[in-house]
């Protein structure tokens, strides 16, 4: 059971950081789209579930646990608690890159300051 549940987490994970923060179904749609009709049409955004990384993460969640388990309501109450983790993992990595940002551009202009005095 935890090492269902420790998969379904990375599911969660990669999920978030392929379609919240690389954007890859839509590339892969518009990379689609602009080679079936010649450059015509350049810019399609997909509907749910493939940018919804909620919807995604559920659907991708109860479909691995069809595989393995028949479903039950302990099933399904675990993987809407998956999808819901999304936000929290979402927010996590968008506060700590931020954070990164601030800390690396703090440190260059230090360096610059400490480099013009020469």
């Amino acid at each position: 059971m935890i090492n269902t549940i420790l998969i379904l987490l990375l599911i969660n994970f990669i999920i978030v950081e392929l379609v919240d923060r690389q954007n890859i179904p839509n590339q892969i749609a518009n990379f689609i789209t602009k080679h079936i009709t010649n450059g015509t049409i350049t810019n399609v955004v997909l509907g749910k579930p493939f940018n919804c990384s909620y919807c995604l993460t559920f659907w991708i969640t109860l479909i691995y646990m069809l595989f393995l388990n028949p479903i039950t309501i302990g099933w399904l109450v675990c993987a809407v608690s998956i999808a819901l983790g999304c936000a929290i993992y979402t927010r996590i990595t968008y506060y700590v890159l931020m954070t990164y940002d601030c800390v690396i551009e703090l440190v260059f202009n230090w360096l610059h300051k400490r480099l013009t005095r020469l």
